[in-house]
């Protein structure tokens, strides 16, 4: 098809002009693969060729009130988010609240494989101490147990709570007892394991929607999710972590396959594919996919006990390319998005 040119009539029938119709929205199409500086500056470039300026300070003036409201516009690619409010939740996710707050007063019980293993461990610990093995880790027997306490979690994986012996097979409960420390819970001191007064003080108000939040932030903002697996880096999978829920809030009350989740964040963050060493056995799109279907559907918001899934394929591929999801009680009393 040929270019459309300015003053031609525009492509999408309206009758007007091409420059005063669909040259924006096309511009924005045509910028989804760059980043949101490159975009926003052709964007700019063709809202000035249309002014006349006296004076740099006069087109200074038109830059700043053009970027300004750009800023404050909601974006496709953000599922009706602005700039501004992306950058919000980029950069300070819980610090917000007049985007978005977390019911740390929420009186009820939690439904949450994170916070059952923790509580699991809390309460072999108790008011005294828990001894250590010689590598440092929980008893094997405790392993044990906890694994058959969430042996329908696993089972919606792909582990088997059988080939489950000691805490090093068990990546879960790792993950707990990570986030737990980092989260300032639980403290391991000359071979033993023990609460922190925090954590006591926690345990004995029966305060469990702060218990949870406590080690929510933790595992949203410290803990590496990256750690352990195959995939590159890829920190903004992590860092977007409230554009994950915030889409989850808007879409999640129905059913819908994992590549519904995993295509919103390629299209928000188009950039991020450029970051994927290519290999001769993937694509960095795909791998792309897999890896934020991994790290933010599956072992964040699943293991925080957010969203409820179902296998529609394969079990054993459902991590991959094989399930729905939608979002649980627990995450509407925690969670209060105000957009």
């Amino acid at each position: 098809m040929d270019k459309t040119g300015r003053n031609d009539p525009c492509h999408c029938g309206s009758g007007k002009k091409y420059k005063k119709c669909c040259i924006f929205k096309d511009a924005k199409k045509k910028n989804a693969n760059r980043n949101s500086a490159a975009a926003a500056n052709d964007e700019l470039a063709y809202a000035m060729e249309e002014e006349q300026f006296d004076s740099l300070e006069q087109m200074q003036e038109f830059a700043n009130l053009f970027i300004n409201k750009r800023n404050i516009s909601a974006l496709e690619e953000f599922h009706g988010l602005s700039p501004d409010q992306m950058h919000q939740f980029l950069y300070h996710p819980f610090e917000s609240p007049e985007l978005v707050t977390f019911n740390e007063n929420f009186i009820g019980d939690i439904e949450s494989p994170m916070l059952s293993i923790f509580l699991s461990v809390a309460d072999a610990i108790g008011e005294n101490e828990l001894k250590a093995t010689a590598k440092g880790n929980l008893p094997a027997k405790l392993c044990k147990q906890i694994a058959l306490e969430q042996a329908d979690y696993l089972h919606s994986l792909y582990s088997r709570v059988g080939s489950i012996h000691k805490q090093d097979d068990f990546m879960e409960l790792c993950m707990v007892m990570h986030i737990a420390d980092i989260a300032g819970l639980i403290k391991k001191s000359k071979g033993k394991f023990r609460l922190t007064q925090k954590c006591q003080k926690l345990l004995a108000r029966k305060r469990q929607a702060q218990l949870y939040l406590e080690l929510f932030k933790s595992f949203a903002i410290q803990y590496n999710w990256a750690y352990n697996d195959l995939y590159d880096e890829l920190y903004i999978i992590q860092q977007s972590f409230l554009f994950t829920l915030y889409l989850l809030h808007k879409y999640g009350s129905e059913y819908k396959h994992n590549s519904f989740y995993a295509d919103s964040f390629k299209n928000a963050y188009p950039m991020a594919i450029h970051e994927i060493e290519q290999t001769p056995y993937s694509e960095p799109e795909e791998d792309l996919r897999r890896g934020y279907t991994v790290r933010c559907i599956d072992r964040f918001a699943h293991f925080a006990g957010l969203i409820e899934v179902k296998a529609t394929e394969n079990r054993k591929q459902r991590v991959f390319e094989g399930f729905e999801l939608k979002t649980t009680t627990l995450f509407d009393n925690i969670i209060n998005f105000k957009i």
